[in-house]
């Protein structure tokens, strides 16, 4: 099945952004799957970069799967599997662990950070583009709404494990503070939160202690540094 790994790089580079590509890119040579990076917007819009994730099969035509991720997802390529299998002319996305429950159709919140589809799925991410913001669904802005939105109403949703997007602070958070994800109000306890997780990891760097949160850091196949991306070199680094 011939597969493009697609992550979308507009703006500003960052050290967080080069070790994200490096790691794209040695999973994508080792499984025979293509890269690509998309640092250009392909329309001009007023619309975030974010939309441009819905858009990258069109500018990168003639692929039998897309795996579109964020810039910020580090891949552990030395312990990551080939993709999943999904159902058919659905999207595979990982459930983000958000407090509440959802009107219906909608059973669970997909993160968006990784978007798994063939093409017979296509349709959903052209559909979500064409929704645009939508508010009723976390985080009320960007493509993930309207990427649950359309994908829930027509029922075709496959669930991905945790590993293919650990959201490290979301975990962190609820197992480390038991806190609700997303945020607290409250920038003190972010910055706890912040502090105490980078704390945890440069132990976790020192002695390897494999409890926690640092056990699924290490058994994650992709870690997506929402909320967290100035720790970005040093989970690069403890991922090796």
């Amino acid at each position: 099945m011939k597969t493009l790994i697609g992550m979308v790089t507009i703006g500003r580079d960052t050290a967080m952004r080069r070790h994200a590509v490096k790691r794209a890119e040695a999973y994508a040579q080792l499984h025979g799957y293509e890269f690509h990076q998309l640092r250009d917007p392909s329309k001009e819009t007023a619309r975030t970069p974010h939309w441009e994730k819905t858009l990258l099969p069109q500018t990168r035509p003639g692929f039998d799967r897309y795996v579109i991720i964020d810039d910020d997802v580090l891949i552990n390529h030395r312990i990551a599997p080939p993709l999943p299998a999904i159902r058919p002319g659905t999207i595979g996305l990982v459930r983000e662990p958000l407090p509440h429950g959802f009107s219906d159709p909608v059973e669970w919140v997909g993160n968006t950070g990784l978007m798994l589809v063939e093409q017979a799925g296509l349709d959903l991410l052209s559909a979500a583009y064409e929704l645009g913001e939508y508010t009723k669904i976390p985080p009320g802005y960007g493509d993930q709404p309207a990427v649950n939105a359309v994908a829930w109403r027509a029922g075709r949703v496959t669930r991905l494990e945790w590993k293919w997007n650990y959201l490290l602070m979301a975990d962190w958070l609820i197992r480390g503070h038991g806190q609700s994800y997303p945020w607290t109000e409250s920038a003190a306890l972010r910055r706890w939160a912040k502090g105490t997780l980078t704390l945890r990891l440069f132990a976790r760097r020192i002695c390897a202690a494999p409890e926690g949160v640092c056990a699924r850091l290490r058994d994650a196949y992709m870690v997506h540094l929402t909320w967290f991306r100035q720790g970005a070199s040093m989970v690069d680094e403890i991922l090796g």
